[in-house]
């Protein structure tokens, strides 16, 4: 798929809500998915907390 610029995923929400044609929905829906889940990722990402493994590595004061 070539490169574009995504579309942010209030903005697919919209276009999902008034598209009639089903085979663009389809689309619209598919890519909203994506924007969402790369949200979740981008926004989970810094709150992932550290296993037992990992703090050991870090050396204690």
């Amino acid at each position: 798929m070539p490169e574009r610029k995504r579309k942010h995923w209030r903005e697919l929400c919209t276009a999902v809500s008034n598209e009639r044609d089903s085979k663009k929905l389809s689309l619209l829906v598919q890519e909203l998915i994506v924007a969402l889940d790369e949200r979740e990722r981008n926004s989970s990402a810094s709150a992932i907390p550290q296993n037992d493994d990992q703090k050991a590595a870090v050396p204690s004061s």
